[in-house]
């Protein structure tokens, strides 16, 4: 884990996920979920959606959590198909944040496991 404590080791694995790349662990480390919710929490409260600056219009294969004026929470989803070529925009509405920010990382369920992170309810 970071020297800096999971909170920091959130925000760079969040950001390798962002960015579609996966993270140099070695070893194989769990994180807390605990730990992405308040991440993803705190996004939203600043800018409506995680990750703040990606916009729905430009994902390519990635994800992205928005949260809606009636308490609900979208998730946008679009996986890479071929080369440059992308699936339909799929969106799925949640209640819960913590249902959306599970299936937010379940799209990048590969990398995760590439870089050999466990999420903590996952393990």
């Amino acid at each position: 884990m970071s020297p800096a404590g999971p909170y920091a080791w959130a925000h760079e694995v969040l950001a390798d996920l962002r960015d579609n790349r996966c993270t140099r662990s070695g070893d194989r480390r769990r994180l807390p979920f605990s730990v992405v919710e308040r991440i993803v929490r705190e996004s939203l409260d600043r800018a409506g959606q995680f990750p703040e600056g990606k916009d729905v219009e430009d994902l390519g294969d990635g994800a992205l959590i928005k949260r809606r004026e009636d308490r609900r929470f979208e998730v946008y989803e679009r996986y890479e198909t071929g080369i440059m070529k992308f699936s339909p925009l799929e969106v799925r509405s949640y209640h819960f944040l913590g249902r959306a920010v599970a299936r937010y990382l379940r799209h990048y369920a590969d990398h995760l496991r590439v870089s050999g992170i466990e999420i903590g309810r996952w393990a």
